[in-house]
């Protein structure tokens, strides 16, 4: 007997099924199959992807938003003032994430004063760590990630950094100074 395919099968009893086709998975493996809105395979967690993988991601708007936690800001800003200095990675973070956040729809979500904070206090504690890795960093300062807001709110009054001037351009600190300023 010759299948659909040209191919020659033998059946060896009349209880036998035969397909005449070949099973879509045997054609196309799942992971083959699977289509994706995003280059690099869909992920929980900014931690799966390399330094580079993830400025990469970001500076083309093709990070997924789920991945776009404040970890990742964090992660950016150590990313960029290793590479770039203090300086330039506040001028590349503030074009970059006002123009992802455009991208997602989300313009009005971008806080300048904040996102500013934010470098100077990765910063901060860049210098008082020789980490070689952001995840070094996180393990030596917790508080980056368990109360940055209590680190922001040390350095700004609630209604100076939650005021509409700090959302669209830099406040300086009201309360204490970074050194940098």
């Amino acid at each position: 007997m010759i299948d659909h395919f040209g191919n020659s099968i033998t059946l060896k009893s009349h209880t036998q099924t035969v397909f005449p086709f070949t099973l879509l998975s045997e054609l196309f493996p799942r992971k083959e199959r699977i289509t994706k809105s995003y280059p690099f395979t869909p992920m929980n967690s900014h931690n799966n992807l390399s330094d580079s993988a993830l400025e990469a991601a970001f500076y083309d708007c093709t990070l997924p938003p789920a991945l776009f936690d404040h970890e990742a800001h964090l992660r950016l800003a150590w990313i960029h003032i290793k590479r770039y200095g203090l300086a330039q990675a506040i001028l590349n973070l503030q074009i970059q994430i006002q123009r992802y956040a455009t991208s997602l729809g989300a313009a009005d979500k971008y806080h300048s004063t904040l996102t500013v904070a934010a470098i100077y206090t990765v910063d901060h504690f860049m210098q008082r760590c020789d980490a070689g890795t952001f995840a070094e960093l996180l393990l030596a300062f917790p508080r980056l990630k368990t109360d940055f807001w209590g680190l922001i709110t040390s350095h700004y009054s609630e209604a100076r950094i939650q005021s509409a001037e700090a959302k669209k351009a830099w406040l300086a600190p009201d309360l204490l100074a970074y050194p940098q300023t």
